[in-house]
């Protein structure tokens, strides 16, 4: 694959810029069902969020787009000079109660690291990194709104993304009013994980599995419940997996 004048790894499942949030008060079922809204590959393709929601259920379908090597320099170099991250500190933690983090990923120009932001957005034109902080806005801003870019003709092509896997998450003791008996012939709750509280069950499923309890491709969905044969009502959640997700 040809590389432009910005150099970055070229394999597919290689992330070479990436935007993602977490902390604050969010359960940890929530945070696994967390996917970065942005995440620029090494064979120039993008998988993102839309941030306008026609599903109205909060997980908006992911979209890819295919970038040409002029536009990935392009955002490449907005990220590393413009959005500061080629002399950015790794960690950036800020008295802000209750906030959330921003964390930018970036393996590209010589530069590889991840630079954490606590509460981006709160408070940033104070203080001696006051204009690093505006400038990782100005990026996240850019990146998080990509549907944009893709809107203003800076992409290739775009299509719905297509996972072939998505992360299952049970948690037990759910409402069995509404649940369905468990669909899966081939699976069974053993073939599950025990999450990192004890209380969740963590598992994948390819897109024929998923495909047995929600539409597919979905961006991620909640709210649904199924019964297992030894009668535990759980509810259940999925999370489209993206290129290269290990958990």
């Amino acid at each position: 694959m040809p590389i432009g004048a910005v150099d970055h790894p070229t394999d597919a499942t290689a992330v070479v810029l990436r935007i993602e949030s977490g902390g604050g008060f969010i359960g940890p079922n929530v945070q696994l069902l967390g996917v970065p809204p942005f995440t620029l590959y090494g064979n120039d393709t993008v998988v993102y969020r839309p941030a306008t929601d026609t599903t109205d259920t909060g997980y908006p379908p992911l979209m890819t787009a295919t970038l040409s090597t002029e536009q990935v320099d392009a955002l490449l170099t907005f990220a590393l000079e413009d959005g500061h991250l080629a002399d950015a500190r790794e960690s950036y933690p800020r008295p802000v109660p209750d906030a959330g983090s921003t964390t930018f990923t970036i393996d590209a120009g010589g530069v590889t690291k991840r630079v954490t932001v606590t509460g981006l957005g709160i408070g940033d034109t104070n203080g001696p990194d006051s204009a690093d902080l505006q400038a990782f806005g100005k990026l996240a801003t850019r990146l998080i709104d990509f549907e944009q870019e893709v809107a203003s003709g800076h992409v290739v092509s775009s299509a719905p993304y297509v996972p072939t896997d998505y992360r299952a998450i049970l948690v037990p003791g759910a409402d069995a009013t509404n649940a369905v008996a468990w669909p899966w012939t081939d699976l069974t709750t053993d073939d599950f994980s025990a999450g990192s509280d004890g209380l969740l069950l963590l598992g994948n499923l390819t897109a024929d599995q998923a495909a047995l309890v929600t539409t597919v491709p979905s961006g991620g969905v909640t709210g649904l419940a199924v019964t297992a044969p030894d009668g535990t009502t759980y509810d259940l959640s999925l999370r489209p997996l993206l290129p290269g997700d290990v958990f």
